[in-house]
């Protein structure tokens, strides 16, 4: 799946590199946009929690100093990175013009 997403923001990353970004600030830029997502899900958590707690009942469970969770989370993105390394690469050795190419 990572590899479909990754084929589907190829045309971005070849526009990104027709511009001169070089590899680096690819990398850079496809990171930032992965912590932005990070925290605007903690943003949601905290805006969601009072309301489900008042009509639901549901209480989420967040505890941002604990050290045991804040290691998990990243693990896990630690993971996401090793994992999207090999799709990556491959589109950085892609050429700008396959990546600028239309496909139908």
């Amino acid at each position: 799946m990572l590899s479909a997403a990754l084929q589907a923001k190829r045309r971005e990353f070849s526009l990104f590199r027709s511009i001169g970004a070089s590899p680096r600030q690819v990398l850079g830029l496809s990171l930032i946009v992965a912590l932005i997502g990070i925290g605007v899900c903690a943003v949601a958590l905290l805006i969601v929690d009072p309301i489900l707690t008042a009509h639901c009942g549901i209480r989420l469970k967040y505890a941002a100093s604990c050290l045991h969770e804040a290691a998990l989370v990243g693990i896990v993105f630690g993971a996401g990175i090793l994992a999207n390394l090999g799709p990556a690469l491959h589109v950085n050795r892609m050429t700008l013009a396959d990546g600028l190419s239309v496909k139908l």
